[in-house]
């Protein structure tokens, strides 16, 4: 049985936590509302413990342990919390658990994801008392009331109780000490792994939406801990949505591969003169000449230190901005499965490279006709519109190309950020174009500097009638590694 993590008590049973780390702890649970399987666990104050564990990801990876000593115990740790203790002090013992820390340090999302993660294992994998070890203050408040009282039986029998319980809960820590080579070890190294990969891939989404994932100073995508936290539990809960966000980190990884692998039009630039430096790539032969020279090799080791050689001025071509771009996306019913996956990867695959570049996009997705169209600008936070207009698209209808086409051309003119504009079109299907139609698009696209980029995902696209409009057009097949779109990534 699933139930929430309670947070009715975050009072810390073993180490000492601080304020800031208790209330993002709390706000997490409450709005994030991670469920663990705690139907069988025999540990009343899992919660706490959990509470813990968070402070120690988000805070200080070391644990303070409590020192105060409070009325009625022999320890400033209660005997039925011990276990807490014995965990703690392995889990320092986990160098990648602490690396993880120090990447969550400051992030309270980061921090929650690891401590859900960390919880769920060890709840999974620890050794189960054999008896339920409950918190005993209440026991222990009973016991003091009947020592004011005078009523000694009930005294002996409230202590006893309470002798017997953390002798219990006494020998259960014991049990997790002499085992941390072995079950407890394991569970933790395991935890530490699995929050590794969740954290890795949290992180991994958020910066293929453009956003901040931890409020780094100076990104001007920064998000509030509220839209962080609302968005991974979006992620969270719906699979497709991480597996397009996947798809689409990998599409974008091979558009800055292709950039890196691109050539310069003009090698390491071009010559226009000769100046004074030190720059030992661009010397004159004459300059380097005087290193063969005992005579004169003093005189360069002090023109190299004055910066006064003689060298090379090369001029390095001025790179030449990439234009915004519109994206027609086909949402019928037959790109339902890996083509929609695909498409909607892409999507926002180029949407991120966009915000990269500082240019505005549009997508555009049509069946019959032409959908709303989702205008991302350069600057803005769209991640919203992305996941609510884009990635949220339903599949459904037939396949018409002319509207779509028209309407990117009308998006283009009513825009100022997307004049002269790269257009994206993406389909799996044909539908007829009209020769009247493409003499009308191609004197716009004459008059505007238009290029048309069409992929035929699962098509022959040398049989299609785009094609013959088209500045370029893939016909891609492999809907597995997605490979076949690195050539459009790298023209656009």
């Amino acid at each position: 049985m699933y139930t929430p993590l309670s947070v009715t008590e975050l009072e810390p049973i073993s180490i000492d936590t601080s304020p800031a780390a208790q209330m993002f702890w709390l706000n997490f649970v409450r709005e994030y509302q991670p469920k663990l399987e705690m139907g069988k666990s025999k540990l009343s104050a899992l919660p706490q413990f959990a509470a813990e564990i968070f402070h120690r990801m988000y805070y200080d990876f070391d644990p303070v342990f409590k020192s105060a000593i409070l009325p009625g115990r022999g320890s400033a740790i209660a005997p039925e919390h011990q276990w807490a203790k014995s965990l703690h002090d392995a889990l320092t013992e986990n160098d990648r658990l602490q690396g993880l820390a120090f990447q969550c340090s400051g992030n309270p999302v980061a921090a929650g994801l690891a401590t859900v993660d960390v919880v769920k294992v060890l709840l999974k994998q620890l050794p189960q008392p054999t008896a339920p070890i409950e918190d005993l203050d209440e026991l222990r408040r009973q016991a003091r009331q009947a020592a004011r009282e005078g009523e000694q039986t009930k005294l002996e029998y409230l202590q006893s109780q309470g002798k017997a319980a953390a002798e219990a809960a006494l020998a259960y820590s014991e049990a997790l000490t002499q085992e941390l080579l072995n079950q407890v070890e394991s569970a933790i190294a395991t935890a530490a792994v699995m929050a590794e990969e969740t954290v890795a891939a949290a992180k991994q989404e958020f910066e293929m939406l453009g956003l901040s994932w931890g409020n780094e100073p100076g990104n001007p995508m920064q998000v509030s801990f509220e839209e962080r936290l609302a968005l991974a539990k979006k992620l969270e809960r719906q699979p497709r949505l991480r597996e397009i966000l996947d798809r689409a980190g990998k599409l974008f990884n091979t558009a800055l591969q292709k950039r890196r692998k691109a050539p310069t039009a003009s090698g390491y630039g071009e010559l226009v003169g000769v100046t004074v430096g030190a720059d030992l790539g661009r010397l004159l032969p004459s300059e380097l000449g005087k290193l063969s020279s005992v005579s004169q090799r003093l005189l360069f080791y002090k023109d190299f230190t004055e910066r006064s050689l003689l060298e090379y001025d090369l001029q390095a071509p001025e790179e030449k901005g990439k234009g915004p771009l519109v994206m027609c996306v086909d949402t019928s019913s037959s790109m339902s499965g890996a083509p929609e996956m695909w498409a909607k990867g892409l999507a926002v695959a180029l949407a991120r490279l966009a915000a990269k570049d500082n240019r505005d996009m549009a997508i555009i997705p049509f069946s019959n006709a032409p959908g709303r169209t989702a205008l991302l600008k350069a600057g803005e936070r769209n991640w919203d519109k992305l996941l609510r207009e884009v990635i949220g698209l339903r599949m459904n209808g037939g396949t018409n190309f002319e509207l779509p086409l028209a309407e990117a051309l009308a998006v283009i003119d009513r825009a100022p950020g997307l004049k002269q504009a790269d257009i994206v079109f993406l389909t799996d299907g044909e539908a007829p174009v009209s020769d009247r139609f493409k003499r009308s698009f191609q004197a716009h696209q004459d008059k505007q500097h238009i290029s048309l980029f069409s992929v035929f995902v699962g098509s022959t696209f040398y049989q299609s009638a785009l094609e013959s409009i088209s500045d370029v057009a893939w016909d891609v097949q492999d809907l597995v590694g997605g490979d076949e779109f690195s050539d459009l990534l790298g023209s656009v």
